[in-house]
C-alpha cells in the first residue's frame, strides 16, 4: 500500500508547519524560563563558576534546539526521499513531532505552562505518544499482535489527554511518578523492539534495524542514567548546578542516537527502500575540483613560506619546490578519497552464513542431497517470511520436483520458463513476473569461470504482507544458491566416485 504524492506531500508539510512554528513558540517561553533560572535560583552557583547567565540559558536552550532539529530533518528526509508506504510517512510525522517534544525540560514546560496555547500543549503531548508507537511497530508499521494493539491505544488515549485531564499527565503528578511513569513507556516500547529484533525479523530486517535498536535501547537507558541523581537525591534547584552541567552533554548525545542511527540505516540499509543515488561521475569531479583547490592553495603558502625565508631570488626554487611537495600528497589524498567513494556507493551484502552454517566449506562435503534439499525448502521460507516453496534439481536433463512446501496442500507446479531458465543459466535470480512483489527463483549453480553450472532451482513464493524482495535478499538468495550447489556438487560427485557408484549423469544442467 502506497500513498498518493499530493497526500503525503500535504500530510508532511502540515506537520512541518506545526513542528516549526509551536517549536519557536515553546523556544521562546524556554529562554524566558532558563533566563530567570539563572537570575532566581542558579545566579550564586553560577557566579562561584564566573558562568554568565546568558551563557547558562544559551547552553541549554540551543543544546535542547540541537535534537529537536535532529529529529526534524531526519524526519523531513524520510518524508521527501523515502516511498510513500504508510509507515515511512508516518515515520517522517512521528519523528517531527517529537523531535520538539523530547527535551524533558521543555516538554515539562508546555505541560504547566498556562500561557501557551492549547494545540501547542497537544501537540507535544500526541508526538510523545506517537513516537511510543512508532517504536512498538518499527520497521514494519503492522500492528500484528494483540499487546502492540492495546499498547499503542493505552499509550495515545493517555497522551492525547495530558493537555485537558491534568490527573492523567504525569508533569503534575508528585515525585518520582513523573520519572517512573515516562520511563515505564520508553522500557515498553524497548522490550516490544527487542522481541521484534530477536524474535521476529528476517536477516534483512535485523541487518537494516539493529542500529536504531541499539541506539534506541542506548537513548532509553542513557536517560535514565543521567536523570538517576535527581531521582536518588532529590537535588534541589539551585544546589545541583554541577550535575546539571556535566549531565547536558551526555543527555544530548544518548538523545540524538536515534535520530541518528535512523539515519544511518536510511542512506547505507536503504531502510523503507530510501536510496540516495548519487553519480560516480559527478563525486569524482567534486573530488577533482577540491584537490585542484587545496593544490593551488598549499602550493601558494608554501611557495611564499619559502620565498620568505630564502628571500625573493629563491621564487623560481620556492614555486618548484612547493609544486613537488604538494604533487607528492595531492594523489594519496585524492586516491583515498575516490576510494571512500567506492566503499560508500557499493551497495553492503547480507551474509546468511550464520543462517546456513551446513552449506560452509568445513561442512558442506559432508552432506547429502537430502540435507541440502531440507534445509533450503525449510529454512529458506521460515528467513524470509514465505509460505510456499520448492526445489528443483536436474536429472538427466530435466528439472525434477524434489521438495515443496506449502501451497495450500496443492501440487507444486512452479517450475521456471524457458525465459527463467536463461536467466538462471547465468548465476542470477529469475522472476516470474516482472514486478519487486513477484515470486523467485533463485538458482542453485557451481561457480565456474565463465558461465555457473545449473544443477537446480530453489522457489520461494511471495512473501507475506506488503513486503517484496530487495536487491540486497535477491543478492543474498544468489550467494546461498552457489553455496548450495557447492554443497549438492560435492555430495553428487560423493556419490558418483563411491565404491559402489551406478554410472550416472551427475545433473549439472548444460550451458548454453
Amino acid at each position: 500500500m502506497r500513498l498518493s504524492p499530493g497526500i503525503s506531500r500535504a500530510l508532511v508539510a502540515v506537520v512541518f508547519v506545526i513542528s516549526v512554528v509551536a517549536g519557536i513558540q515553546t523556544g521562546q517561553y524556554r529562554y524566558t524560563e532558563l533566563t530567570l533560572m539563572a537570575f532566581t535560583s542558579y545566579a550564586v552557583p553560577l557566579e562561584a563558576l564566573s558562568i554568565s547567565q546568558h551563557a547558562f540559558a544559551l547552553y541549554f536552550l540551543i543544546s535542547e534546539a540541537l535534537i529537536a532539529a535532529t529529529f526534524l530533518l531526519t524526519g523531513l528526509v524520510i518524508a521527501l526521499r523515502g516511498p510513500k508506504t504508510p509507515m515511512a510517512v508516518f515515520a517522517a510525522i512521528a519523528l517531527m513531532l517529537y523531535g520538539v517534544t523530547i527535551p524533558p525540560p521543555m516538554h515539562a514546560l508546555v505541560v504547566n505552562a498556562p500561557q501557551l496555547a492549547t494545540w501547542v500543549m497537544f501537540e507535544r503531548s500526541i508526538g510523545f505518544g506517537l513516537f511510543i508507537v512508532f517504536l512498538y511497530v518499527f520497521p514494519h508499521g503492522r500492528f500484528s499482535t494483540w499487546t502492540v494493539r492495546l499498547l499503542s491505544a493505552a499509550v495515545l488515549i493517555w497522551t492525547a489527554l495530558w493537555p485537558f485531564v491534568p490527573a492523567v499527565n504525569p508533569y503534575q503528578l508528585p515525585h518520582p511518578w513523573p520519572f517512573v511513569l515516562i520511563a515505564s513507556a520508553f522500557a515498553s516500547a524497548v522490550a516490544v523492539q527487542l522481541y521484534w529484533f530477536y524474535r521476529v525479523r528476517s536477516p534483512l530486517e535485523r541487518q537494516q534495524t539493529k542500529w536504531v535498536v541499539y541506539a534506541v535501547t542506548a537513548s532509553v537507558a542513557g536517560d535514565f542514567l543521567t536523570h538517576l541523581p535527581w531521582q536518588i537525591l532529590n537535588l534541589p534547584r539551585g544546589t545541583d548546578l554541577d550535575v546539571l552541567l556535566i549531565h547536558q552533554p551526555f543527555f544530548v548525545a544518548f538523545q540524538l542516537a536515534v535520530p541518528l542511527a535512523i539515519g544511518f540505516s536510511v542512506l547505507y540499509y536503504h531502510l523503507w527502500e530510501i536510496d540516495f543515488v548519487v553519480s560516480r561521475t559527478v563525486l569524482y569531479a567534486m573530488i577533482t575540483t577540491a584537490a585542484a583547490i587545496l593544490w593551488e592553495a598549499v602550493n601558494l603558502t608554501s611557495a611564499k613560506l619559502i620565498e620568505k625565508a630564502m628571500g625573493p631570488q629563491a621564487s623560481a626554487l620556492a614555486g618548484g619546490t612547493a609544486t613537488v611537495i604538494t604533487g607528492f600528497f595531492l594523489k594519496p589524498m585524492y586516491e583515498s578519497f575516490k576510494k571512500a567513494v567506492d566503499k560508500r556507493l557499493t551497495p553492503p551484502t547480507l551474509d546468511l552464513s550464520d543462517e546456513f552454517p551446513e552449506f560452509e566449506p568445513d561442512v558442506r562435503s559432508r552432506l547429502t542431497v537430502p540435507h541440502v534439499v531440507t534445509a533450503l525448502v525449510e529454512h529458506a521460507p521460515a528467513l524470509f517470511d514465505v509460505t510456499d516453496s520448492a526445489v528443483y534439481l536436474y536429472r538427466d536433463g530435466n528439472l525434477v520436483l524434489q521438495s515443496a512446501r506449502g501451497f495450500g496442500g496443492a501440487s507444486a507446479d512452479v517450475a521456471p520458463d524457458a525465459d527463467a531458465i536463461a536467466t538462471l543459466r547465468e548465476g542470477k535470480a529469475a522472476r516470474p513476473e516482472p514486478n519487486d512483489e513477484a515470486p523467485v527463483y533463485v538458482p542453485i549453480v557451481v561457480p565456474r569461470a565463465k558461465n555457473p553450472d545449473l544443477l537446480g532451482v530453489l522457489y520461494l513464493g511471495r512473501r507475506e504482507g506488503e513486503k517484496g524482495y530487495s536487491q540486497l535478499e535477491i543478492a543474498a538468495l544468489e550467494a546461498l544458491g552457489r553455496k548450495s550447489g557447492m554443497a549438492l556438487y560435492l555430495s553428487e560427485a560423493r556419490i558418483a566416485t563411491g565404491p559402489n557408484a551406478p554410472a550416472r549423469n551427475l545433473g549439472v544442467a548444460e550451458s548454453s
